[in-house]
């Protein structure tokens, strides 16, 4: 299964992250014990990373655009969270913040609309996978959408009530009906 269009721009934009010059220092998972700092894991609850992250997108584990920019900012928030902000570690995530931040909100509209158009595509498929029979029990066709259809046609009902009472009336009576009650908003 070739990778969403979605995943190839997220991925783009974690590969110039990676790419930076401070990216090496956030490409793999904290080794709390390597780096003498035994109470990482008492203060970060979840570490993350750029290259989990990566191997996450690539995976299948982070399954919409709103995650991958969850775990991006997480992996920054906690190198702020636990470094000093005079430490080298703390500038160097907010700098790889800001950089995500700029590449990313200019895409994001679009990349969660595509997200969003291949969730339509694949319930869509799946649905035409049904039998006529599932389909109307399965939950995201015909009953939902009866549901919602018959709950706008309740909205829609008084609307056509009151077009129909005015299509039964006479033209030109109608004509002064409608005088009327423009005449009636402008006085009050």
């Amino acid at each position: 299964m070739s990778k969403a269009e979605w995943q190839r721009k997220c991925a783009s934009v974690l590969k110039v992250l990676k790419a930076h010059k401070h990216g090496w220092v956030f490409g793999e998972p904290v080794d709390a014990v390597k780096l003498q700092i035994p109470d990482y894991h008492e203060i970060i609850k979840r570490p993350m990373d750029l290259g989990t992250v990566k191997e996450n997108l690539d995976n299948g584990t982070i399954t919409s655009p709103e995650m991958f920019k969850d775990d991006v900012l997480l992996t920054f928030q906690n190198a702020m969270t636990y470094n000093p902000s005079h430490h080298d570690v703390h500038i160097m995530a907010k700098t790889l913040k800001e950089l995500f931040m700029s590449k990313w909100e200019p895409i994001e509209s679009s990349v969660m609309e595509k997200w969003r158009m291949e969730q339509v595509a694949r319930q869509n498929t799946r649905l035409s996978l049904l039998s006529p029979e599932q389909a109307r029990r399965h939950p995201g066709s015909g009953a939902s959408f009866s549901r919602v259809f018959r709950r706008l046609e309740e909205g829609v009902a008084p609307a056509r009530r009151r077009r129909d009472t005015l299509a039964s009336v006479p033209r030109s009576l109608s004509s002064q009906m409608i005088g009327q009650c423009h005449t009636t908003r402008r006085e009050s």
